[in-house]
């Protein structure tokens, strides 16, 4: 089973916007900006589609990767 989901991105225009929401049922393609290079963090939070990408649980679920020299 899928949970739904919310994707937030710092920075934002790494992939054109700070925040996706991601049904259960969906997927979701990104495409990294043409001006886009250095790093990126992400949080992923699960489980409610109103979920903010700021919080106390910012540490949890959150990643990161890069683009470029």
């Amino acid at each position: 089973e899928r949970a739904d989901a919310v994707l937030c991105i710092d920075p934002a225009a790494f992939f054109g916007g700070e925040r996706y929401e991601i049904p259960g049922e969906k997927t979701l393609d990104l495409t990294v900006q043409p001006e886009a290079s250095g790093s990126f963090k992400y949080i992923i939070r699960t489980g409610d589609l109103n979920a903010p990408c700021r919080g106390p649980r910012d540490r949890a679920g959150g990643g990161g990767g890069g683009i470029g020299p």
